[in-house]
Order: C-alpha cells, then sequence, then structure tokens
C-alpha cells in the first residue's frame, strides 16, 4: 500500500510550489500592467 501512497504524498507536498511557480511570471505580468496585486484576478489564474 505503501507504494501507492508515497508519490501521492509528494504530489500534494509539490504542487503548491509547481503552481506558485509556474503563475510566477503571469503575477508579475499583471503586477507591470495594473500597478498593484490584485487578489481575485490571481485566486482566478
Amino acid at each position: 500500500m505503501s507504494a501507492f501512497i508515497e508519490p501521492i504524498e509528494v504530489a500534494v507536498f509539490m504542487f503548491p510550489f509547481l503552481a506558485l511557480l509556474l503563475s510566477l511570471p503571469i503575477f508579475v505580468k499583471q503586477y507591470r500592467q495594473y500597478g498593484r496585486f490584485i487578489l481575485s484576478r490571481g485566486i482566478i489564474i
């Protein structure tokens, strides 16, 4: 059973960091375009 649970635990741990890393260029673009970070747009993306 551990063979199935361990990869899932790793994925759950790494997903937030990967998502933030991949979204960072979009956040920077939005910040430069509007002059501030709009939280609702950050959540939607």
